[in-house]
């Protein structure tokens, strides 16, 4: 479906998913995913949004202010952040992202894990692995392609896998 978010262009895409209730008790499942292509009026403020949420810039700048860090990430970087914490991104005039919202399983401890690990800014050499799975898999669904719940989970799975990854 097309993104109705402010700042968001035209050519942006984003699917929203509900999670049957095993997928809540057993696996890793996603609730949003996207691929935005932004102006400087795109934001998100929140004080707390249950899910998770990663990020792998394809080109521009994406500011984020999160757990007291300010950054800039840049193309290649990914951006990890517990949305149930508070947090704050822009985007500036350019920015193209892959994303995606998820949770489930014991994902927000594996993600503070990392968080606490490396930080919300991830500068690694598996990045574009993750990449090209956060834009496949948008790409995926905009195609009307189907996958089952434990498919959905090891996207999650391999998200956790890359970032996890010795250097």
């Amino acid at each position: 479906m097309k993104s109705v978010d402010i700042g968001t262009l035209s050519n942006s895409v984003c699917f929203s998913f509900t999670p049957a209730e095993l997928a809540k008790e057993l696996y890793f499942y996603p609730t949003w995913c996207g691929h935005f292509f932004c102006t400087s009026a795109y934001y998100m403020k929140r004080k707390t949004y249950p899910p998770l949420l990663v990020v792998y810039v394809r080109e521009g700048l994406f500011h984020v202010e999160y757990r007291n860090q300010v950054f800039d990430a840049k193309k290649g970087d990914v951006v990890l952040l517990d949305c149930s914490e508070p947090h704050y991104y822009r985007a500036h005039d350019g920015l193209e992202f892959v994303y995606m919202h998820f949770d489930g399983s014991n994902s927000h401890e594996i993600c503070q894990h990392i968080l606490d690990q490396q930080g919300a800014l991830i500068r690694h050499e598996n990045n574009a692995l993750i990449g090209n799975l956060l834009y496949n898999m948008v790409y995926f669904y905009q195609s009307g392609e189907v996958e089952t719940m434990f498919q959905s989970s090891m996207r999650i799975y391999h998200v956790f896998e890359y970032l996890l990854a010795p250097d």
